[in-house]
C-alpha cells in the first residue's frame, strides 16, 4: 500500500470578484459631537421696527470670521457626501438663567418692568424664547445645505451643568431656576429635534425609519430615540437623569425606562437580519481616562461597571460615540472586548483650549459603512490666530470666547480603523493615529479534520453503504449520504477482497469508452449556520481489484454547486501507478492526498465529491473505496469574497 500526495503547479489567477456576488455598495455618516456648544445666530433677527421685544443685546452673537469658521467646518462635512450627521449633544451654550441680570434678551431684564424678583414661569418663558431662536439658527445651517441630523442631548441643551450647581441656586434676585427649568428645556429639545422624526418621516434621512419608539416613561421618553438607516442601528440615549423633583441634582445615567428601552431595542436589533452594525451615541463619556480640553469633564457614573456600559457591552454594540471632552479619545474597557468608545469633538473660538500634541482644533469623524464593515476616519481642522474680543454669549458675560479666528479648510486625518465584521467576532483592525491602539488579529483556525467516510465489514453480507460509518469532526457540517450512481455494487459476499470497502462492479462502461457522466461514487457536505466549509486537503483510499490486465483511468470531480465540477486526474491509463502494481494478483491499494489549498477554491456553502473511473481493456471489474476523509475549517459566511492569488500555490480571502 503506497500513500500518493498531489500538488498542483504554481497557479495565477487575477484578482476577481465571484461569480454572482455584487460589488459592495457603502454609505457615509459623520459624527460632529458638541457642535457648537456656543450660541451662535444672527441677534438682528428678533428686532421689531428697530426694536428688541424685551432687551436690548449689548454685542451679536455672530462676526464675519464666525460665520466663515462655521461655514468652513459645514463644508467639510458637506463634501464628505454622508448620508446623515450626528451629533452628540452640547449645540449651544445656554447659560440663558444669566441673561435675567444681563440684557434680559429673551425675557424681562430683573429690576425692570416690575420683575424683581425671579419665578419659574417668567424663567421657563425666557428658554423657551432662547431655544426657539438658537436651534432654528442650528437647524438652518444643516437643513440649508440637505444634511440630516440625529442629536442626542447634551447638559447645554439641559442649561449647562453650570448652572445646576449648588452654588448657583441663589442670587440677589432670589432662586435661579437652573435646575427647575430642566423639564422645559428637555421639552423644547423634543420639539425640535425628535418630535419632527415622529411626526414627519420626511425629516428621516432616506434609507432611515425610527425603531422601537421611545421608552415607555419617564423623563425620557420625548428624548431617547433609535434611528434604522439601511444596514446600520442608531440609538441615541439622554444621560441625565433627575427624577421628579426637579429642585434636586442631575445624575449622570442611563437607567430605569431608558435602560430596560435600549435593553429591548439592542434585542430586537440583535434579531434583525437587517441591521448588520450598531451604535449608541450619548453625549458624555463613560470609560475613563479621556483627555479633555475647556471641559468639566462629566461622565457616566459607575463607569465600565455601570448597567448601561455592561448593556453595550453584552449586547453587540460596536461603539459607543460621546463628546463633552473636546478632545479625542478612544477607549476599550480590556483588549478582547468587542466594543470601543470614541470620545471626541471639538469647540471653537476658546484660545486656551490648544494641546501641545495637536494644537487648538474641532474634530469629526466619518464612518464609512459597507454589510461587513464599517471604516472610521478622525479628521479634524485647525483653529489659529485668536483676537478681536469677546465674543458676545447671551448670560454668559464671564465666556473665554474670542470673535475672531481662523479656521484651517482642509481637514487633517488623524487616525483610521476598521470595524471587521468578517469573522464571528467584531474585529477592530489596522487601527492608526488615533485609533492605533486597535490592532486586532484575524484569528486563524487551523484546519482540523471536518469528517471522514469508512465502510465497515460487520456481517460479510450486506453492501457497503448500509455499513458505511461516518466521523463528523466539526459541529456545524452535514455529511450527506454517500451516492452510487449508475454503478452497481458488488453483489456478491464481501470476502476477502471486499473487505472495508464500498466495491462497485459494472456501469463504468467497456471498451474505449471513456466517463460517463451519470456513473460515480459520491457524497456532499454542507454547511449548517451561516457558515462556509473552506477546504485544505481530502485523502481516500482507492483499491482497483486483483487480475492481471485492469487497465483504468481514475479522477475525482469537485463541485460548489453541483453543476460545475472541477477535475483532478488521479491515474490515466496506467498498469502500474508510481511503480505500485495496480493490476497483479492481489488487492494493490493506495491513498491519495490532495492539496486543496493549492487550487484556488474558495469557501462554500455545498461540496459535492464524485469519484469516476473508466476502461481501457473492455473489462469490467471491481473499484473500492474507502477512509475517504476531509480536512479544512468552517467560517462564517462573509458578503463578499474574493479570490487573490498572484503567482503563489495558496488562495489568499478576505474573510
Amino acid at each position: 500500500m503506497t500513500t500518493h500526495r498531489i500538488t498542483f503547479g504554481l497557479i495565477v489567477v487575477m484578482v476577481m470578484t465571484l461569480s454572482g456576488v455584487a460589488p459592495a455598495q457603502s454609505w457615509k455618516f459623520v459624527s460632529t459631537p458638541d457642535f457648537l456648544n456656543v450660541d451662535v445666530g444672527d441677534l438682528t433677527k428678533l428686532q421689531n421696527n428697530g426694536n428688541y421685544p424685551y432687551g436690548t443685546p449689548t454685542g451679536n452673537s455672530t462676526t464675519t470670521k464666525w460665520d466663515t469658521a462655521v461655514n468652513t467646518f459645514l463644508d467639510a462635512i458637506q463634501n464628505e457626501n454622508p448620508d446623515y450627521v450626528n451629533v452628540a449633544g452640547d449645540l449651544v451654550m445656554a447659560r440663558w438663567f444669566q441673561d435675567g441680570t444681563r440684557d434680559g434678551v429673551f425675557e424681562k431684564k430683573l429690576g425692570t418692568s416690575g420683575y424683581n424678583t425671579r419665578d419659574l414661569t417668567t424663567e421657563n418663558n425666557r428658554i423657551v424664547n432662547a431655544t426657539d431662536f438658537y436651534y432654528t439658527e442650528w437647524k438652518d445651517r444643516f437643513d440649508s445645505r440637505g444634511l440630516t441630523t440625529y442629536v442626542a442631548v447634551g447638559d447645554h441643551e439641559l442649561g449647562d451643568d453650570y448652572s445646576w450647581a449648588s452654588s448657583r441656586q441663589n442670587d440677589s434676585f432670589g432662586k435661579t431656576y437652573g435646575r427647575e427649568t430642566i423639564p422645559v428645556h428637555r421639552d423644547q429639545f423634543a420639539s425640535h429635534f425628535v418630535d419632527p422624526l415622529f411626526s414627519n418621516p420626511s425629516n428621516l434621512a432616506t434609507g432611515s425609519s425610527l425603531y422601537n419608539g421611545r421608552p415607555s416613561g419617564g423623563e425620557h421618553q420625548s428624548t431617547a430615540y433609535a434611528v434604522k438607516h439601511k444596514n446600520t442601528l442608531l440609538v441615541n440615549v439622554d444621560v441625565f437623569k433627575q427624577g421628579t423633583d426637579t429642585s434636586s441634582n442631575v445624575a449622570v445615567t442611563v437607567a430605569d425606562e431608558q435602560l430596560t428601552w435600549l435593553q429591548d431595542t439592542l434585542t430586537l436589533a440583535n434579531a434583525d437580519p437587517d441591521i448588520d452594525h450598531i451604535f449608541v451615541q450619548g453625549h458624555t463619556p463613560t470609560l475613563q481616562p479621556v483627555d479633555r480640553r475647556v471641559s468639566g469633564g462629566l461622565k457616566i457614573n459607575g463607569g465600565a461597571n455601570s448597567a448601561f456600559w455592561q448593556t453595550l457591552e453584552t449586547m453587540g454594540v460596536d461603539a459607543y460615540l460621546a463628546g463633552e471632552v473636546h478632545d479625542v479619545t478612544v477607549s476599550r474597557d480590556n483588549p478582547n472586548d468587542q466594543i470601543i468608545q470614541i470620545a471626541h469633538g471639538g469647540i471653537m473660538g476658546f484660545p486656551n483650549a490648544n494641546t501641545s500634541d495637536d494644537g487648538n482644533f474641532i474634530s469629526y469623524m466619518v464612518g464609512e459603512v459597507f454589510d461587513d464593515r464599517v471604516e472610521l476616519t478622525m479628521k479634524k481642522l485647525n483653529m489659529t490666530n485668536f483676537g478681536g474680543g469677546q465674543f458676545y454669549q447671551p448670560g454668559n458675560p464671564g465666556t473665554a470666547l474670542v470673535n475672531e479666528f481662523d479656521i484651517s479648510t482642509t481637514p487633517t486625518v488623524m487616525g483610521t480603523v476598521t470595524i471587521d465584521k468578517t469573522t464571528s467576532q467584531t474585529l477592530y483592525t489596522g487601527g492608526t493615529g488615533v485609533f492605533s491602539a486597535l490592532n486586532d488579529t484575524v484569528p486563524t483556525q487551523p484546519p482540523v479534520p471536518l469528517g471522514m467516510y469508512h465502510f465497515d465489514n460487520t456481517n460479510g453480507t450486506a453492501d457497503g453503504l448500509s455499513e458505511k460509518t461516518i466521523t463528523d469532526g466539526t459541529s456545524g457540517l452535514t455529511f450527506n449520504d454517500f451516492i452510487v450512481s449508475g454503478v452497481n455494487e458488488d453483489p456478491g459476499g464481501k470476502g476477502a477482497n471486499n473487505a472495508n470497502r464500498l466495491a462497485t462492479n459494472s456501469g463504468w462502461g467497456t471498451g474505449n469508452q471513456q466517463w460517463i457522466a451519470s456513473s460515480y461514487i459520491g457524497f456532499t457536505v454542507t454547511a449548517n449556520n451561516d457558515l462556509l466549509i473552506d477546504l485544505n486537503e481530502i485523502s481516500f483510499e482507492i483499491n482497483r481489484a486483483n487480475g492481471t490486465n485492469s487497465h483504468r483511468d481514475g479522477r475525482l470531480l469537485i463541485s460548489s454547486d453541483g453543476v460545475n465540477f472541477t477535475t483532478f486526474t488521479l491515474f490515466e491509463d496506467l498498469v502500474t501507478f508510481d511503480n505500485v502494481s495496480m493490476s497483479t494478483g492481489g488487492n494493490a491499494s493506495t491513498f491519495f492526498t490532495i492539496d486543496l489549498d493549492a487550487l484556488g477554491l474558495d469557501p462554500a456553502a455545498m461540496w459535492e465529491f464524485r469519484w469516476q473511473f473508466a476502461h481501457t481493456d473492455g473489462v469490467d471489474r471491481v473499484i473500492r473505496i474507502d477512509e475517504v476523509s476531509l480536512v479544512g475549517t468552517a467560517i462564517p459566511e462573509p458578503a463578499t469574497l474574493l479570490l487573490v492569488v498572484g503567482g503563489c500555490m495558496a488562495t489568499c480571502r478576505r474573510k
